[in-house]
């Protein structure tokens, strides 16, 4: 089982917690946890810049349809980019999620707020 996998258990797991229990503590924690799951899966230049020195000559872009044979430089930004596509890519389903479950949280105690038929209707406090 990875991190990304445990995570995400322990991450559905609080919000259910939240969400039957209307636990403070299981709220504070999801947040916590969404945020760092957004930290570290947020692009990384550093990291992008790593790969593509590793990438070896005969996979880095040497030719462009349009521009013909790149220099040196010129094939060492494209490939620098490409690596920061991927880098970008590797982590757009975690983000997605991290900015899921915030909006989640966020939404729930007004979703929680509205009273069904024969309920009296809560009112939020006015700070």
């Amino acid at each position: 089982m990875t991190f990304v996998q445990l995570e995400l258990i322990l991450l559905a797991i609080l919000l259910i917690l939240e969400w039957m229990r209307r636990s403070s503590t299981a709220r504070v924690a999801a947040v916590l946890l969404a945020l760092v799951m957004l930290f570290f899966a947020q692009p990384n230049s550093g990291r992008a810049y790593r790969r593509a020195l590793s990438i070896p000559h005969d996979q880095r872009i040497v030719e462009m349809p349009n521009w013909g044979r790149l220099s040196e430089f010129t094939s060492g930004v494209f490939t620098m980019q490409r690596a920061m596509d991927e880098d970008i890519a590797m982590g757009a389903r975690e983000r997605f999620l991290g900015v899921g479950i915030l909006v989640w949280l966020s939404l729930s105690p007004v979703l929680r707020r509205k009273a069904g038929p024969g309920q009296p209707k809560s009112v939020a406090p006015v700070a």
